[in-house]
């Protein structure tokens, strides 16, 4: 639920963003629904309901067998990274 204090904010934001052009409100929208995703991911993980299930999948992780980290010919994205890029990570494999 919206407070009414970040409903007038939010209000005087959006107010103030009319006046940049409709990219510029664009690439805003994306950097303002990024952060609330961080916000509501950060909130989520420090919620106290939610750290025996963090716990557990820690705990799991460390149980697990220790695999490679796939490579891009692995997933499928071998055009998504340049040759320089490529030799790179290969490099610190």
């Amino acid at each position: 639920m919206i407070t009414e204090r970040l409903a007038d904010r939010l209000k005087a934001v959006t107010d103030h963003a009319g006046q940049l052009s409709p990219e510029a409100q664009d690439e805003l929208a994306e950097q303002i629904t990024t952060a609330l995703d961080n916000a509501v991911w950060d909130s989520q993980l420090r919620d106290p309901a939610h750290l025996a299930v963090l716990r557990e999948l820690a705990e799991e992780a460390r149980r697990a067998p220790k695999l490679p980290m796939p490579k891009p010919s692995d997933t499928g994205d071998d055009d998504a990274v340049s040759d320089d890029d490529l030799a790179t990570l290969e490099d610190n494999a």
